[in-house]
């Protein structure tokens, strides 16, 4: 049977179901994709001290002798502990991205998602999706790196005038409004992996062709869909704050605090990926003849 493209509520209203039938597969991809990840993280904050590292800033009178200089290095290692945390999310992140996708392909065509179907074919593709981001975040970042070295030779070229803070601005605004519209458009390349089992650049370009002609409809859709599921995640962290407040006590219960973060963020992720899958499948619908039996390639 053949998939039609449906109005933009209606792809809510597509997401909203297949999250009340496909909530149990849903819930268990995303344990199998973030408890570990919640371990690893609980791991790290213990191993690297963090929270002892900025201790002293917690001390009013040593704070107002510090220079600005002195307060960053004090929390250069929280900085890096969270940009290596971060980093490191986006591998459950993308399996439980590729594993939603097929869920809703499995719910498309009217079936109960096999769970181990699912987690079978998201571990095969994951090393691809990983690939693909890598090379998503050093297109986008060096777009803005480029920007910034320009921007950097304006100022050295032509001194501090009004025409080199004018150009070097409209250097950089220009290169965020590129980052962001090509961010943006290659943001399904996860779904083009999981739908049709494409390679890494071809993910991104799949993904590229499908979202440009209808970039701010897109754009709106996954606001809407992000507002709503941040809505549910500030829901979830409510329940944390006891943890927050005695993760002031304690750096092993600051990990367990930022441990629970990275636990919560996996239904949410789930969810989030089902949406994306049900927005990819529609965009396909309206280049192409696309039929319930393609979306399992």
């Amino acid at each position: 049977m053949e998939i039609l493209p449906r109005p933009f509520g209606d792809n809510l209203t597509a997401w909203f179901k297949i999250l009340g039938r496909q909530w149990k597969p849903l819930l268990y991809i995303s344990l199998l994709g973030f408890v570990p990840a919640a371990l690893f993280t609980l791991v790290l904050f213990g191993v690297t001290d963090v929270f002892s590292s900025f201790e002293p800033l917690f001390d009013e009178e040593l704070v107002e002798s510090l220079s600005n200089e002195e307060i960053w290095e004090i929390l250069g290692p929280f900085f890096w502990t969270i940009g290596i945390w971060a980093v490191l999310m986006t591998i459950p992140t993308a399996f439980v991205y590729l594993a939603a996708a097929r869920v809703v392909g499995e719910s498309l065509n009217d079936r109960d998602a096999s769970l181990s179907g699912v987690v079978a074919v998201a571990t095969r593709r994951l090393a691809k999706a990983l690939v693909g981001g890598i090379a998503l975040t050093i297109l986008v970042s060096g777009m803005l790196g480029a920007a910034g070295l320009v921007a950097w030779w304006l100022f050295d070229t032509m001194d501090v005038s009004f025409a080199s803070v004018f150009f070097s601005t409209a250097t950089v605004l220009t290169a965020v409004v590129l980052m962001t519209w090509l961010g943006l458009a290659c943001s399904l390349y996860t779904q083009a992996i999981a739908f049709e089992d494409a390679g890494a650049v071809e993910s991104l370009s799949r993904s590229f062709r499908l979202v440009r002609e209808r970039w701010w409809v897109t754009l709106g859709f996954l606001v809407v869909v992000a507002l709503i599921s941040s809505a549910v995640a500030q829901v979830l962290s409510a329940a944390l704050f006891p943890v927050f407040f005695f993760a002031l006590t304690s750096p092993w219960i600051f990990g367990v605090a930022y441990a629970l973060i990275t636990l919560v963020q996996g239904p949410v992720a789930a969810a989030i990926g089902a949406a994306y899958g049900i927005w990819y499948v529609d965009l396909r619908a309206r280049k192409e003849t696309v039929l319930i039996s393609d979306l399992l390639g």
